[in-house]
């Protein structure tokens, strides 16, 4: 069964990984995170430092979502930006390569 030590363990590993922005590792830590979770039974009666420590875990998965959302809005706006400059880009490499045949 979760524990206390099992729901500070990997809150401190999102909270390192989420500062590395380690988004990969995120993704591990969170399937982990599941399986973790999946053996808890609904009707466990926990002490509150179980209580606290699940609480804390996810207040900080969900700063974790958060930043995962941001990022995906900040890549995708990237994207945009590279796909309406495409025209520009091409040119701007076909250029250089002329340049260096002459």
């Amino acid at each position: 069964m979760a524990s206390r030590i099992e729901f500070d363990r990997h809150a401190e590993r999102l909270e390192r990984l989420l500062a590395a922005r380690d988004w990969a590792a995120i993704a591990a830590c969170d399937r982990k995170i599941a399986a973790c979770l999946s053996s808890v039974h609904p009707a466990t009666d926990w002490a509150e430092a179980e209580r606290a420590a699940l609480r804390r875990l996810r207040r900080i998965h969900a700063q974790v979502r958060e930043q995962c959302r941001q990022e995906l809005a900040r890549l995708g706006e990237q994207l945009t930006h590279m796909r309406t400059n495409k025209d520009g880009w091409i040119a701007y490499g076909l250029s250089d390569e002329f340049e260096a045949q002459t």
